[in-house]
């Protein structure tokens, strides 16, 4: 089954993780330029597994050093399969070493 991350529209993912918000794409095409990103994502749709409060580093659409700590949470249908993913963001504020 084609694995797909819809995401809700906010302000915030579409200024900082400079994503298409409105896309029905597959999650590593919307996150092609965050890998870890796709790979923790990818994870959880494969393997269930659960990650809380992880720091992701990339490069913003202007050129600046971010970071976010990402909670990635899988849904199950009644048998146990991953139905879908939840994703929550949180903006880690810059430090020196990010400049």
């Amino acid at each position: 089954m084609p694995r797909a991350l819809y995401l809700f529209p906010t302000h915030w993912s579409a200024k900082v993780l400079a994503v298409d918000t409105w896309s029905r794409r597959r999650y590593a095409e919307i996150f092609h330029d965050i890998p870890a990103l796709s790979e923790i994502i990818g994870a959880c749709f494969e393997t269930g597994t659960e990650v809380r409060k992880k720091t992701i580093k990339f490069q913003g659409s202007d050129g600046s050093k971010r970071r976010v700590d990402v909670s990635v949470l899988p849904t199950r249908d009644r048998s146990g399969a991953v139905e879908f993913v939840a994703c929550v963001f949180r903006e880690v504020a810059p430090t020196s070493s990010d400049t």
